[in-house]
């Protein structure tokens, strides 16, 4: 039903009611019997815009259209909830009218009952609106049917350069497409579709022939085939070819005639410029840089260019009699055959396809090759013509660029990328086939250490013979890797289960515990190495290797040159430190960190010299967390130089106070990270600048570093060792005895103190064996001119028998656990 009609009706309805109030009742006849639907309501405002309304009266039509029932003396949205937000637009036409606007017509799409209306709303008296409908939503679907069809025959005839011309012959009336109007060079706007147009158009020369071919299809009564040229208003010429058929009446009386124009120019222009071509196209076959040629159906030469035999090195002659797959390589042949029975079966040709063809000395060449399809002049194949281009050279190029970018240059093993693609590859096989496969992350240990100290030349013929030594642990179907660095990793495909991963970590800890030789150096590297098993622990290639990454770390915390293999509890603890690390880069900043002072007494006299500064991190969720836990992050993410300067500050800054309070010769200890003293460039400059703004000499601190540090020394760590030295600051070797010095060291270091390591203290008695070992340190200690300090002291008889053999210091339980530093201050102001 149209707006009209909908108007109609809805006149209808009100005229009889005049300009009283509107009764439903004297109208319920009429209104019962429409086939529109008709809502009479009442509008409710809410601050002058209009919020809801209640329908007072609606008719059967109503409910048919809509599908709302028993809506009477309900609120809108009581009955359809949500439909204020989803139509607006309805509210505000509703809202207008009920104002007092003049009635309105409309067509709507209401989103909340998914129809289409045609709308026309009126109100009889203020605040209350009449609404009369019908559902149009099948007419609106077909408009937008047409529209589209519409939309995409103009898109096709764009797409394929043509136009449609419809004439009706009867009234003398000529019909363009918008695309033919533009084939044509004219305006659609502003151009009229004539046949005198379309003369005026025609070329000269060619319009009494078009014009004769129209005459003739329809005097015929055959299809019009007419190809002509038109000449544009810039003067360009265009070629068109125009198809079309004629509609005849009962009597044979031609009524109507329809058809397409095709823009035909380029097809026009390639003939004449191939025609004008073939005289000199053999002339460029023979002198092109490529080998152009035909062959027949059966794959024999019918033609070459001298470039095909001067390519291969033949002579031209004896070129010309060889089969083609003669010269083929092996393993194209198939290739070959099957491209050519291929083109054969669709008649077409082919593009960009490689063979490599033996050349007179039995190497190969490659070339890409282009062919196309040579037809007969009834249209059928009779063979092909192509051309066969040189690429041997950038084919090298490419194989260099990819083993460029999928293996490492320096040991020559595949590299990460590889090392991707082919785990993604054994992970698909082992699903297929129901096996295991496994992946061995490995490190080497301490290989920085050889890089500083000998250079990076040694190391990087350190990092080829342990490439070696991997690929000589393993079969040849496995792979080895390097990732970076000094990182490694080995993936072992088609395994029964772990056991032949566990003999390759095995036999991989034994290799690298022999010395490498570097020319006149050697060097001692060992491994730290993670396993994980495929379908085991993870199903998910990229997080294999994230878990023997995890396990290899977990080696590495056990103490290096050992294996371990990925467990669950590896994952937490993963998570758990990547967590710390995320939120130790603010803990300084927001002075979560503390220092405890634990004293270091004077076992001749019972009192206080020293303390050592041990640092805690107050953690806002998980409490006090000890420097085991967090030291080794700071050293892994770069943090430990400022967390160790904020340590010395901090303990510096308490000495002034107790040297001033209690003793004037007062020392503090801390500990000093291995990772601080590899930057050349450390701050420990300022360290000193810093105690001479305190007035503070060098030696009221006492730096607390691991005997490997002196035995791994490099260039840069001598160097802090020996400026902190001349400064006056004291060092003194923790843990002493649990790790391997050279004697020599602490002397070219000149060592203050031994810290003897608490595993010698736990067990000592009168006849314990380590009583002999602390004796026999602290007797070469006081020969070496060096002081003692004994650590983990926690009962009486353990500092007798310290203090009996000469030991200078003691720390531990006995004495007092590590506290602040104002209860530290107590224990000073007591022992005074």
């Amino acid at each position: 039903m149209s707006t009209a009609d909908l108007q109609s009706s809805a006149s209808a309805v009100l005229e009889p009611m005049g300009t009283e109030v509107f009764d439903v009742e004297s109208g319920r006849a009429l209104m019962d019997h429409m086939l529109n639907g008709l809502a009479y309501c009442r509008m409710i405002f809410r601050d002058g815009e209009p919020s809801d309304f209640i329908y007072l009266y609606t008719n059967p039509a109503f409910e048919r259209l809509t599908g709302l029932k028993q809506v009477i003396g309900h609120r809108v949205t009581e009955v359809v909830p949500g439909i204020r937000e989803s139509d607006s637009r309805l509210f505000e036409v509703y809202g207008r009218v009920a104002k007092g606007a003049p009635p309105e017509q409309l067509e709507i799409f209401v989103d909340s009952l998914g129809h289409w209306f045609s709308l026309s709303v009126y109100s009889p008296q203020p605040e209350h609106f009449l609404a009369v409908f019908d559902v149009i939503s099948q007419r609106k679907q077909a408009e937008q049917a047409l529209s589209l069809a519409y939309e995409r025959l103009a898109l096709a005839q764009r797409a394929a350069m043509a136009g449609s011309w419809d004439w009706d012959m009867v009234a003398g009336q000529l019909y363009w497409s918008d695309e033919l109007f533009r084939l044509f060079g004219l305006d659609a706007q502003k151009d009229t579709a004539t046949f005198d147009t379309w003369r005026h158009l025609l070329h000269p020369e060619d319009r009494a022939r078009a014009e004769e071919r129209v005459c003739q299809a329809i005097r015929t009564q055959s299809p019009l085939e007419n190809e002509y040229r038109i000449v544009l208003s810039s003067g360009d010429i265009r070629w068109i070819r125009a198809c079309g058929d004629t509609l005849y009446d009962d009597r044979g009386t031609p009524r109507r005639m329809v058809g397409i124009c095709l823009d035909i120019t380029s097809s026009k222009n390639r003939e004449i410029a191939l025609s004008e071509s073939e005289a000199c196209y053999r002339m460029l076959a023979e002198n092109s840089h490529d080998w152009v040629w035909a062959i027949d159906l059966a794959g024999r030469l019918t033609y070459s260019n001298r470039r095909g035999a001067e390519v291969l090195g033949y002579a031209e002659e004896d070129f010309a009699k060889r089969d083609p797959v003669d010269l083929l390589h092996p393993e194209d042949v198939p290739l070959y055959r099957g491209t050519l029975a291929r083109a054969i079966a669709e008649k077409r040709g082919w593009k960009n396809v490689d063979f490599r063809w033996r050349q007179s000395d039995g190497q190969y060449r490659v070339l890409e090759s282009t062919a196309s399809p040579l037809l007969e002049g009834n249209g059928e194949l009779c063979g092909f013509q192509g051309m066969d281009r040189d690429i041997t050279a950038r084919k090298q190029a490419e194989i260099q660029v990819w083993q460029e970018a999928n293996y490492d240059h320096l040991t020559g093993l595949p590299n990460r990328r590889l090392l991707y693609d082919r785990l993604r590859q054994e992970v698909r096989k082992s699903r297929r086939a129901g096996n295991s496969v496994a992946v061995l992350f490995i490190d080497l240990d301490r290989f920085k250490d050889v890089n500083d100290t000998l250079g990076h030349e040694v190391g990087d013929a350190l990092l080829k013979q342990a490439a070696h030594r991997l690929t000589d642990c393993v079969r040849r179907t496995d792979t080895v890797a390097r990732l970076g660095g000094d990182e490694f990793t080995i993936l072992l495909s088609e395994l029964d289960g772990a056991e032949y991963a566990e003999r390759v970590a095995q036999q991989l800890v034994r290799a690298f515990s022999e010395p490498f030789t570097l020319g006149e150096e050697q060097a001692y590297v060992t491994v730290s190495i993670g396993i994980t098993l495929y379908p085991e622990d993870t199903v998910d290639a990229e997080q294999l290797l994230k878990n023997a990454d995890q396990a290899m770390y977990s080696a590495k915390q056990r103490g290096r040159n050992c294996y371990q293999y990925f467990t669950p509890a590896l994952q937490e603890a993963v998570l758990e430190r990547v967590r710390l690390a995320r939120e130790l880069r603010g803990a300084l900043d927001k002075g979560e960190f503390a220092l405890s002072y634990q004293p270091i007494v004077e076992l001749a006299t019972g009192r206080i010299r020293k303390a050592e500064a041990l640092i805690r991190w107050k953690h806002p969720e998980l409490g006090i967390i000890g420097p085991s836990k967090f030291i080794p992050i700071a050293e892994e993410t770069g943090l430990i130089s400022d967390i160790g300067d904020w340590v010395f500050r901090v303990a510096v800054q308490q000495v002034v106070r107790w040297r001033s309070e209690f003793d004037d010769q007062f020392q503090v200890s801390i500990k000093k990270s291995p990772v601080q003293f590899r930057n050349r460039q450390s701050g420990y400059r300022a360290w000193f600048d810093h105690l001479e703004e305190l007035g503070l000499p060098g030696g009221c601190l006492i730096i607390e570093i691991t005997e490997a540090l002196l035995f791994d020394a490099g260039i840069s760590r001598t160097e802090h060792l020996q400026a902190f030295r001349a400064a006056g600051v004291q060092m003194a070797i923790d843990d002493f005895g649990s790790g391997y010095s050279a004697l020599s060291n602490l002397k070219k270091f000149d060592v203050n103190y031994l810290k003897i390591d608490r595993a010698f203290i736990g067990g000592l008695a009168s006849d314990s064996e380590e009583r002999v070992l602390c004796e026999a340190i602290i007797a070469m200690a006081h020969k070496l001119g060096l002081q003692v300090i004994a650590k983990g002291v926690e009962t009486p008889e353990q500092r007798d028998l310290l203090q009996t053999a000469g030991c200078d210091y003691g720390q531990g339980y006995l004495f007092a656990r590590p506290v602040p530093a104002d209860e530290f201050e107590s224990l000073l102001q007591a022992g005074r």
